[in-house]
C-alpha cells in the first residue's frame, strides 16, 4: 500500500470502520455489516443483489439478475 495519502491507502483504524483515502484526498468510508442487516441498511433491489452475491460466492456459483431478482424466479 502507498503511504500517507497515497492512492488506495488506508487511514485509522476506527472500530470496524476505515476511511479510504484517494489519490485527490477525498476521504470515502465504508463499514463491514453482518449480511442479516441489509434489509435496514440500503434500498430492496440491492439487498437482493448482495444477498444473491453472497449465495453465489458461498456456493461458487455464477447468478445472473435482473432489478435484483433472477428473471426465473416466480414473482
Amino acid at each position: 500500500m502507498g503511504g500517507e495519502g497515497g492512492e488506495g491507502s488506508q487511514g485509522e483504524d476506527e472500530g470496524r470502520s476505515r476511511c479510504v483515502h484517494t489519490r485527490h484526498h477525498v476521504p470515502a468510508r465504508y463499514d463491514f455489516h453482518p449480511a442479516e442487516q441489509l434489509a435496514e441498511l440500503t434500498i430492496p433491489r440491492l439487498a437482493r443483489r448482495i444477498t444473491a452475491g453472497i449465495q453465489a460466492r458461498a456456493t461458487g456459483l455464477t447468478v445472473y439478475l435482473e432489478h435484483g431478482q433472477s428473471p426465473h424466479a416466480k414473482p
